[in-house]
């Protein structure tokens, strides 16, 4: 148990003591509280704002950095960039993608944020899963630091990118907590779909939560959105599916949107 003494905390009057048990929850918040028991960590806040910690659900742990001493290529296009970063992406090391992600990750616990969540691509250009072997020590090594999400992630697609449906289970097996996808990937609209299909299928399978990247415009819809909506609507299983885009502003009540 956690007992935080001395804490300014918003709409209160004037300071309070904190308690928090051995799962992490509040116990009470009162002022003076009176704990005997001497196993109980004491932290004196000394009348400072006290508040929860930053969330940041949508982070790339694995290509972090990735930019400092890579290739010097001129960038001019989209396609360009995916060049190069499939060519970083075939040269990781273990220890290159550790170190990069716990760089990535003692910044954001430097900042207030310890509720992590990031995606690993899941791909055949990765096939011995260099990439999440590097993520889950960095994990490792930071776990008193914060709490760390792993997404198996199918950057390039499922279908289109022979062998990640096979790698994705894999991944799961390793340890990943969330089931990723992104439709855009896929080059037929049936297969957008049927990713859909495989993500709900392989959460289920392995009782893991799903966060897809829904990255249509709204000019360029394809309808994987709403059959990812719809299908978290039919299996009741809202609050356990995350949509998330940088390009989209329609919501659903089933799709946590960030």
């Amino acid at each position: 148990m956690l007992l935080i003494k001395n804490a300014n905390v918003v709409n209160r009057p004037a300071p309070v003591d904190i308690l928090i048990d051995d799962q992490g929850k509040y116990a009470k918040i009162e002022p003076n509280l009176n704990v005997t028991d001497t196993s109980v960590e004491v932290i004196d806040a000394k009348g400072m704002l006290t508040a929860p910690t930053f969330v940041n659900t949508h982070m790339h742990f694995d290509k972090s950095y990735t930019s400092l001493g890579g290739r010097e290529d001129s960038t001019e296009t989209l396609e360009d960039s995916i060049s190069i970063m499939h060519d970083r992406i075939r040269a990781y090391t273990v220890e290159d993608v550790k170190a990069r992600a716990v760089r990535a990750i003692r910044e954001c616990v430097a900042f207030g944020t310890t509720k992590l969540r990031t995606n690993i691509d899941i791909s055949n250009l990765d096939p011995d899963l260099v990439a999440l072997k590097g993520v889950i020590a960095a994990k490792e090594e930071t776990k008193d630091l914060c709490d760390l999400q792993l997404i198996a992630f199918p950057q390039e697609g499922i279908y289109r990118n022979e062998g990640t449906a096979e790698l994705m289970k894999e991944a799961m097996d390793m340890g990943c907590d969330v089931v990723g996808g992104m439709p855009a990937a896929e080059w037929l609209d049936d297969h957008k779909l049927q990713h859909v299909d495989f993500v709900f299928d392989l959460a289920e399978q392995y009782d893991a939560l799903i966060d897809m990247h829904i990255d249509q415009s709204k000019d360029a819809f394809d309808r994987s959105l709403e059959y990812t909506a719809w299908l978290a609507l039919q299996k009741g299983w809202g609050p356990r599916v995350t949509g998330g885009s940088l390009h989209i502003d329609y919501v659903s009540e089933s799709i946590t949107c960030h």
